[in-house]
C-alpha cells in the first residue's frame, strides 16, 4: 500500500486548535522585554558621555582647609561686618607685670612701651583681621590706663577710628577705691553694651572685670589679648556670640576671604569688536 504523508501533523499546533486562526503576538510581553534593554542602552550612552565630558572638564582649584570653628565664623563674621556688635578686648600681653594700682599707669602715657613682643603680635593678628573682614569701627573706647590705651592704639592702627576713654573699664581694684557701690558700677558698665550702631561695631578695650560688676561672666575670665563678641539681647544683659583668641581672629579672617572668593562669580571680559 503506497505511503501517503499526513501534512496535518506538520502544521503549527495553535493553528489547529478548535479550527481557529493563529494567536496574534503578545505586545505586553514585548514591551516588558524592551524596557530593560532600553535602560541598559541609556546607561551605556551616559557612561560614554561622562568619560568624554571628564576629559574636557576644567581643572578645579585646590580646596582650602575648612576650620573647626567654621560654623561659628559663619555666624559672627556677617554681624561684625554689617554692624551692631560689641567687641570687648582685654589689653595685650605686657612687658613684665602690670600693677593696676600703680599711679604711673594713669599718668602721661606718651612714649611708654607697655605691650610686649607677644602683645604686639596679638595686636597685629586682631588688627589685620579687623581690616581684612572688614569691620567698620566708628570709635574705640578704652579704660584710661596707659596699658589699655596703648593696646587700643595698636589695635586701631591704620583703621582711623576715634579713641575715647572711660573709667568704666578700669581695673576693679581702682574702681572700688572711688567709693562707688558695685550695683552702680555694674549699671554703668552694662550701659556700655547697649545702643549699638546698626552700621558699625563698637570696639572696647579694658581690664578683666570682677564678676560682681561684669554684665556677662566671660568678661571676668578673659586672658590678655582675648576678646568677647556680643550683640544686644533686648534685655538688661548682652548676648555672647563668641570668645576669640588673636589666632582665632586671624583664622576667621582667612576663612572668610577663602569663602568669599569661592562663592564670587567671575565675569569674563568682553572681547573688543573687530573694526
Amino acid at each position: 500500500m503506497p505511503f501517503t504523508p499526513n501534512f496535518e501533523h506538520q502544521l503549527p499546533i495553535p493553528a489547529r486548535i478548535n479550527g481557529s486562526a493563529p494567536h496574534p503576538p503578545n505586545h505586553g510581553t514585548i514591551v516588558a522585554l524592551a524596557k530593560p534593554l532600553l535602560a541598559l542602552s541609556l546607561l551605556l550612552l551616559l557612561a560614554v558621555w561622562s568619560s568624554h565630558a571628564a576629559a574636557f572638564a576644567p581643572t578645579l582649584k585646590p580646596k582650602w582647609a575648612i576650620p573647626n570653628l567654621a560654623i561659628l565664623y559663619d555666624e559672627i563674621a556677617p554681624k561684625l561686618i554689617s554692624g551692631g556688635a560689641f567687641v570687648y578686648v582685654v589689653p595685650f600681653s605686657t612687658v613684665g607685670d602690670v600693677d593696676a594700682q600703680n599711679p604711673e599707669m594713669w599718668r602721661d602715657c606718651t612714649g611708654k612701651v607697655l605691650v610686649s613682643a607677644t602683645g604686639l603680635e596679638q595686636a597685629r593678628l586682631v588688627n589685620s583681621a579687623l581690616k581684612s573682614l572688614p569691620v567698620t569701627i566708628s570709635y574705640g573706647q578704652t579704660g584710661d590706663s596707659c596699658w589699655a590705651m596703648s593696646s587700643l592704639r595698636y589695635l586701631l592702627s591704620g583703621i582711623g577710628a576715634v579713641l575715647v576713654t572711660t573709667n568704666d573699664f578700669d581695673p576693679y581694684e581702682i574702681l572700688r577705691t572711688r567709693g562707688t557701690k558695685d550695683a552702680v558700677l555694674a549699671s554703668l558698665i552694662q550701659a556700655q553694651f547697649t545702643h549699638g550702631q546698626s552700621n558699625a561695631t563698637k570696639l572696647m578695650v579694658g581690664a578683666r572685670m570682677a564678676k560682681q560688676v561684669a554684665p556677662h561672666p566671660v568678661l571676668a575670665d578673659l586672658a590678655p589679648g582675648e576678646s568677647a563678641i556680643f550683640v544686644e539681647s533686648g534685655t538688661d544683659y548682652p548676648t555672647l556670640l563668641a570668645r576669640l583668641t588673636p589666632h582665632q581672629w586671624a583664622e576667621m579672617a582667612q576663612y572668610w576671604r577663602n569663602r568669599s572668593a569661592s562663592t564670587s562669580t567671575v565675569v569674563p571680559k568682553a572681547r573688543p569688536k573687530k573694526r
